[in-house]
């Protein structure tokens, strides 16, 4: 039995059945051998791949978006980029590496914050010409810094926060709670803990069926309050796999969207492998829209990370790795060989599969500011034109070995030299 299972029993025999909520968060979060403390969840060899491991386009896009952001706020001395749930800092390094080598006037004005709960030991290597004053790393459980003047990014983040899981019983929500038996965890049916749990649901409007389970989460209200406290003029972006509360509760969805995440499979039984397996739970983005009409954050977009992402000109950087004089020349010249270019366009193209990370969702929200539409929710946008002009000369990135080996995971028998 792992710690934070025991941990978790005596819980529950010295209070009593606990809300999923606090299972929820021992099983992930405990000092105890809880799953974010004592793993490393992301890579080939664990137990999931992210947008930023697939490929460091997904990076690149990134920063000209905040590029732009940059710009609308004026092009303040220091633009700060807090990215909470930094992890190992791929993501980090990939921006911060694009900035600088497509914008160096932003990348002066840049101060980029990898933030995580704890210190985050395992961070990826930083730009090519070193650590720089404008890179940071934090470990905190909480939002350090206030009166900042830039964006609050996260990637899938929020979906790791913990949920409450109801059910739809005799005509009324139910809050599941968890207790323990001789046989291991059982699930118990009490009256929800807070009264926000069925107000959710119910503001739906949906007739849902009998024996219907979901999750609510309070703790991305909390989250987005906190980060808006913080902002004293810029953005939250925020990608994540969820989608509207209307999607989320609809009968169709009678099963919920908690899932937990072991070596690359998928289940629905958060009660096994308890510390050692990944929890996470859709997100639900019109609670984020709500909270942030309360604390003065204003919807700027909302679509999917495949839209973003095109806009953004992903399409013209899949075409680029083929078309522009770095790319071909170094395939051509055998610098590039032929696994690498398609283990590169593997990654890039799984951005945007309309089944998977192309169906996250992306919302920004501002505050204080004036800004034109933002390019990533903006079709035929003058940046999307800028780059088809620029093809020929184009900055691809490649992959390198802080990223995942999707061709090699999917075709074992290419075994493609690791990018630059």
């Amino acid at each position: 039995m792992q710690p934070v299972e025991q941990l978790i029993r005596e819980v529950i025999h010295r209070d009593g059945p606990i809300t999923f909520d606090r299972f929820m968060e021992l099983a992930l979060y405990s000092p105890v051998g809880g799953y974010y403390r004592s793993h490393t969840p992301v890579g080939p060899a664990e137990d999931y791949f992210t947008s930023p491991t697939a490929h460091p386009l997904f990076g690149t896009l990134l920063a000209a978006q905040l590029l732009q952001m940059w710009e609308s706020l004026g092009k303040p001395c220091t633009f700060t980029v807090l990215e909470a749930g930094a992890g190992n800092g791929v993501l980090a390094r990939d921006i911060v590496q694009a900035t600088q080598a497509t914008s160096p006037e932003f990348f002066q004005a840049l101060r980029y914050v990898a933030l995580d709960f704890a210190a985050p030991k395992n961070l990826a290597p930083g730009p090519a010409s070193g650590p720089s004053s404008n890179f940071d790393c934090l470990a905190a459980a909480n939002l350090p810094i206030k009166g900042l003047v830039g964006c609050i990014l996260t990637n899938e983040l929020l979906d790791a926060f913990p949920v409450h899981r109801f059910r739809f019983q005799d005509d009324r929500i139910l809050e599941v709670f968890v207790d323990v038996s001789d046989d291991g965890f059982v699930e118990a049916l009490q009256e929800p803990s807070s009264q926000l749990i069925a107000e959710r649901v119910i503001a739906t409007g949906h007739t849902l069926p009998g024996g219907y389970k979901g999750e609510v989460c309070l703790r991305t209200d909390e989250w987005l309050t906190e980060a808006s406290a913080a902002l004293e003029r810029g953005f939250v972006l925020t990608i994540d796999y969820g989608g509207t509360a209307k999607e989320l509760y609809s009968p169709q969805r009678e099963g919920g969207t908690l899932r937990c995440h072991y070596q690359h499979v998928v289940s629905g039984n958060a009660y096994v492998r308890v510390g050692r397996q990944d929890i996470t739970a859709h997100v639900d983005f019109t609670a984020l829209k709500a909270t942030g009409d309360l604390c003065g954050l204003e919807v700027l977009g909302y679509t999917t990370q495949r839209e973003f992402l095109r806009n953004l000109g992903a399409t013209t950087y899949v075409e680029g790795l083929v078309n522009n004089s770095r790319a071909q020349a170094s395939y051509e010249s055998g610098a590039l060989p032929r696994q690498q270019y398609l283990a590169n366009r593997m990654g890039m193209q799984e951005l945007l599969q309309p089944e998977g990370l192309g169906n996250f969702k992306v919302m920004a929200q501002g505050k204080g500011i004036s800004t034109d539409d933002l390019w990533g929710f903006t079709p035929d946008n003058p940046h999307q034109a800028r780059l088809q002009n620029e093809l020929d000369t184009l900055h691809v990135p490649l992959l390198a070995s802080t990223h995942t080996p999707l061709m090699e995971g999917k075709y074992p028998h290419h075994q493609a030299e690791p990018g630059p």
